[in-house]
């Protein structure tokens, strides 16, 4: 992303010399939205990797003890 950045950089420079600075705008907005989807990926990512880690604890839990509500309630935490 810094790449795309710094190269969005000099067409805008270079747009701006040439007196279109315009040009360069709807390049920077994709940047931008790009940027926002990888962070929204990122954090589902995260969220997942803390859904499966969560998942794997409970399977590793015993049958005589497992509290059955509060499993219950971990998963509708992780739903939200």
């Amino acid at each position: 992303m810094k790449s795309f950045e710094d190269q969005i950089k000099d067409y805008g420079d270079n747009a701006r010399g040439f007196g279109n600075p315009e040009l360069i705008n709807k390049a920077i907005k994709d940047i931008e939205t790009i940027k926002v989807t990888v962070n929204n990926m990122n954090g589902l990512w995260d969220h997942i990797s803390l859904c499966h880690n969560k998942f794997e604890e409970n399977m590793m839990n015993k049958w005589q003890g497992i509290d059955s509500d509060a499993m219950e309630s971990e998963v509708k935490a992780l739903q939200k």
